[in-house]
């Protein structure tokens, strides 16, 4: 069996890092757009006057990002946290 050359096994491994690269930043860009459409969602909540809508947003942003609470990475999600939770009390659900 021929054995593949150091130079060029280097090459592929840097071709694999870049695309594991690629892969990260496209899914960590596609966590973003999802925790900022949760956020979007509970300002229409408000715009509506619904706690429900706004609940339901809290509750899938938690849901979603439940293993950055764990791993105390929560400045990731810090903003759409703060943006339903302000929405909660611009309503009056105080709970």
């Amino acid at each position: 069996m021929p054995t593949v050359p150091a130079a060029q096994r280097a090459q592929a491994q840097l071709e694999s890092d870049n695309d594991w690269k690629h892969y990260c930043q496209w899914l960590q860009q596609l966590s973003t757009r999802a925790c900022n459409h949760f956020a979007t969602s509970a300002g229409l909540g408000q715009l509506l006057n619904e706690s429900w809508l706004i609940c339901r947003a809290g509750e899938y942003l938690w849901n979603y990002t439940r293993h950055l609470f764990y791993s105390n990475r929560l400045r990731l999600i810090l903003e759409p946290l703060s943006t339903i939770v302000n929405a909660l009390k611009k309503i009056g659900h105080e709970r």
